[in-house]
């Protein structure tokens, strides 16, 4: 089943009440106080013909049919949807590349890593690797698919940089800003 307000390609911003959700949102408004708070990203895929999710989440990469992800009902969603679009071949390479990180470990490392950025302004990240990943370096690894080098350093990726950034036209599916 097709929900037609997702596309592929579009990236999912999301966020619950959930103590990690608030949390990593507090640390959004101090790192970017301007922007609205999103906790999570995930990127919608072609599989098939059919609207998937790869998101990076606590057991790690995994991909999953829309409906199974329940984003088609959760209500703190937004659509951040590319304004360049994507080619069919574009989104055919951004899902393929999405698939093959399925199972990736999660990347916990990180989380200290963003305090420490937000908190002292010291940056600790170290050069990319996909060997572990995170949900807002798994969109920003989507996108420098389809258009190498957009985002410079995916490692480095939040869900505010994400939402604030000028190549996505944010779509508010729910009504929720």
């Amino acid at each position: 089943m097709k929900d037609n307000r997702f596309q592929f390609g579009d990236i999912i911003a999301t966020r619950s009440n959930s103590f990690l959700s608030r949390a990593i949102r507090w640390f959004m408004k101090k790192y970017r106080p301007s922007v609205d708070s999103f906790s999570h990203i995930a990127v919608v895929i072609n599989i098939w013909g059919e609207q998937w999710i790869a998101e990076a989440l606590a057991k790690g990469v995994r991909v999953w049919s829309l409906p199974r992800s329940g984003y088609s009902v959760k209500k703190q969603v937004i659509l951040l949807r590319l304004n360049a679009g994507f080619t069919e071949e574009q989104i055919e390479a951004v899902s393929k590349k999405m698939i093959s990180l399925a199972g990736v470990r999660y990347q916990y490392e990180n989380l200290p890593l963003w305090v420490v950025k937000i908190l002292l302004k010291i940056n600790l990240f170290r050069k990319d690797s996909q060997k572990a990943i995170y949900c807002s370096e798994l969109g920003a690894i989507a996108i420098n698919e389809a258009y190498p080098g957009t985002f410079k350093a995916p490692n480095i990726t939040s869900p505010a940089d994400h939402y604030d950034n000028v190549i996505y036209q944010r779509l508010d599916i729910n009504n929720i800003l």
